[in-house]
């Protein structure tokens, strides 16, 4: 068994005994990408973890306290965490859009920073993580966490242009200019940048940004190996020194030493 992972598409990795992953009911599939748990078992060697930018808000229960949840907006750079026996993670990685939505706060104010769930939740916040906890397999957790979220975005849908500018976005692999989004949406460049900032809690610029760099290691996911040179002409990079440049910003080391790691 590996003691450090490395994630580079999400809020923890798909794989390892370590980890487990589900999707969301389809009523949440916009809301949320995954459900995901962490558990690190007495006799177990410490896991480090490294996480990413990925234009998500993770929303967090440490199933080991009695009351501990947090919201974590979206990261500004890589973070490395190290968990030692005993913990027992569990999270949704909430899309772009739904931790505004969830909390009312803009997500700005969260990019890169974690607050307390507990005046968030409806329900004693002790009481939520130990049910969570009693149902045991992340499939039953899910459900419940479904039901959870649901009530709190009841009514409260994501902005139809934010919407409209993240989906844009994605289908064009983060290539779009700005300034035919700002047209697409009908709105002003002003205008969009204070809604992307409230919404997703990044600019339009950095969120492109964020999707080219996730592009870049997805590529690397399926087994592309064309060079650095033609990876950085076909995402959109100015040259090769451009996408090193990006690449370590947002992973906190350079490409290949990043994609060699366990």
């Amino acid at each position: 068994m590996h003691s450090s992972h490395t994630f580079p598409t999400g809020a923890l990795p798909t794989h390892g005994p370590l980890f487990a992953r589900c999707r969301p009911g389809a009523s949440l599939r916009e809301h949320v990408a995954a459900y995901f748990s962490l558990r690190v078992c007495e006799g177990d060697p410490p896991v480090q973890v490294r996480a990413v930018p990925d234009g998500c808000c993770d929303l967090m229960f440490d199933l080991t306290q009695p009351a501990t949840a947090w919201l974590r907006g979206p990261r500004l750079s890589a973070m490395r965490y190290e968990h030692r026996a005993p913990t027992w993670l569990l999270g949704a990685q909430l899309l772009p859009g739904t931790a505004h939505a969830f909390t009312g706060q803009s997500a700005h104010l969260v990019a890169g920073v974690a607050i307390d769930l507990a005046p968030l939740c409806v329900e004693p916040l002790h009481v939520m993580v130990r049910a969570l906890r009693d149902v045991g397999s992340l499939a039953s957790q899910a459900q419940q966490l479904d039901h959870f979220l649901r009530r709190r975005l009841a009514g409260r849908p994501i902005d139809r242009r934010v919407s409209m500018a993240c989906a844009r976005l994605e289908s064009d692999e983060g290539q779009v200019n700005i300034g035919t989004l700002v047209s697409a949406c009908a709105t002003s460049e002003r205008n969009l940048s204070r809604l992307f900032k409230r919404w997703v809690g990044l600019s339009p610029k950095q969120f492109q940004r964020v999707l080219r760099f996730q592009r870049l290691l997805q590529a690397w996911d399926r087994g592309e190996r064309p060079g650095w040179a033609s990876l950085a002409h076909d995402l959109g990079y100015s040259d090769q020194s451009h996408l090193v440049r990006e690449f370590a910003a947002f992973a906190g080391v350079p490409p290949d030493a990043l994609l060699k790691m366990p």
